[in-house]
């Protein structure tokens, strides 16, 4: 979540801020439409990423989840330096306050 938001945040306390729950009429709706730019590019790049053959092994391995988290990450923060408007419009609804 650090490299969508742009910045550290905790991880127990992340939330959407009350001024972007307040400003939308049906948030739910709001917040999902926000993100699916987002998961989108995530999802495109991991299918790319998976073989299929092998999808099930490699979910089952820690390894390879946490290896397909680390390229993840630094695609997202790829993206985030060549294409903030992605990014920015979901970045300014998360808090961790």
């Amino acid at each position: 979540m650090e490299s969508v938001v742009g910045k550290r945040v905790d991880k127990e306390r992340i939330s959407f801020s009350l001024d972007a729950i307040r400003e939308n009429s049906n948030p739910v709706i709001f917040f999902t439409e926000s993100w699916i730019p987002i998961l989108r590019m995530v999802l495109t790049f991991l299918s790319s990423q998976a073989d299929v053959s092998a999808m099930g092994n490699q979910l089952a391995d820690e390894g390879e989840i946490l290896a397909l988290a680390s390229k993840v990450g630094a695609l997202i923060h790829v993206s985030r330096e060549s294409s903030e408007s992605l990014f920015q419009p979901f970045s300014k609804l998360v808090t961790d306050r």
